[in-house]
């Protein structure tokens, strides 16, 4: 992600998914991105912060919340910063965007929410968590953190 742009082309839209763990810093990301677009393109990024933590206090000393310290630090430890989608929107101005809007929104990592909307997200999000999660944790607690495989699963 940090290597130079090859695409000669303007583009109308670029879209990035989940890619906190791909950049050492997100601002110059998005300045090339900013030059490849046509005038009135958009950019639109779609990220999580990898601090984890709940709309009340539940999480706090709890395994979730050692696990996203030991991914916040062990990425750190690698370089990355995985906690930068908050600051997106400062990234975006930064990089030369005008009329930014930004959306947060809060998802649930389960099917304990009420309402078949909720319900329905957090199982989703959990499945993704349970596919995604395991890689990222897997290559920062054994390279950042010294953890053997074993010990990470």
């Amino acid at each position: 992600m940090q290597d130079d742009w090859l695409y000669e082309e303007k583009f109308d839209y670029i879209h990035g998914r989940l890619l906190g763990m791909c950049f050492n810093d997100p601002l110059p990301i998005f300045k090339k991105a900013f030059d490849s677009l046509n005038p009135g393109g958009y950019l639109e990024m779609f990220d999580f912060d990898a601090d984890f933590r709940c709309i009340d206090s539940s999480s706090d000393n709890t395994q979730l919340r050692k696990c996203s310290d030991m991914m916040i630090t062990g990425a750190a430890q690698l370089g990355k910063v995985i906690t930068n989608a908050p600051k997106y929107k400062r990234f975006f101005k930064e990089a030369g965007f005008v009329d930014v809007v930004e959306e947060r929104f809060q998802w649930p990592f389960n099917t304990w929410p009420k309402g078949k909307y909720y319900k329905t997200l957090g199982l989703w999000y959990n499945r993704d968590m349970l596919e995604g999660l395991e890689g990222m944790m897997m290559a920062v607690f054994t390279r950042a953190h010294g953890m053997t495989k074993e010990e990470v699963l």
